[in-house]
Parts: structure tokens; C-alpha cells; sequence
């Protein structure tokens, strides 16, 4: 899983990345890992490993209905009645 640390603290650029990434919040510092990298999304409650041993658990998961189709891959396996909702917020406290 590759990460981003987010470095700073534009009100411009900070939301459009929250949008885009799971966050993860871990000893003081806050981590951002693009939803494309991630092989599933994760449920609240979740324990998600971070690394050196550490776990972090999922603490909250925001999703958004797509006024689009969905990605090609995924639409092609789904139903044609059902709505395409896409993450918009995952955060991961560890």
C-alpha cells in the first residue's frame, strides 16, 4: 500500500485529497493512501494492518451515489437496476 503524509494544511487542497484517499490518523500524524491503490474498501470496524506491527481499526466510511456508471470492470459485472455508489471519505485510527 503506497502513502502520501500530508504535509500541509491548505483548506484548497486538503478536502480534495480527503476525497480521494483513505486517511489514516497514527501517532500524531495524518497518512493518505489513494483509493486506487487500496485492493478493497475497508468496513467500519474493520482492523486494517499498517505496518511494524501495528493495526489500525476503520472508524468511518463515507460513500456518495454517482450520477455515473461506474468504473468499466465493475460495470460490466453489474446488474443494470443497481445505483453506483463510490467512497468519498475512509478513516483509518490506529
Amino acid at each position: 500500500m503506497e502513502s502520501v503524509m500530508n504535509q500541509k494544511s491548505d483548506l484548497t487542497t486538503e478536502p480534495n485529497i480527503d476525497t480521494q484517499c483513505l486517511i489514516l490518523e497514527m501517532s500524531g500524524q495524518t497518512w493518505h493512501v489513494p483509493f486506487d491503490t487500496l485492493d478493497y474498501i475497508p468496513r467500519v470496524g474493520e482492523n486494517i494492518s499498517v505496518g511494524a506491527g501495528k493495526s489500525g481499526v476503520v472508524a468511518n466510511v463515507e460513500y456518495e451515489f454517482a450520477p455515473t456508471r461506474p468504473p468499466v470492470a465493475l460495470d460490466r459485472e453489474m446488474p443494470d437496476k443497481l445505483s453506483y455508489a463510490r467512497p468519498v471519505r475512509i478513516v483509518v485510527k490506529a
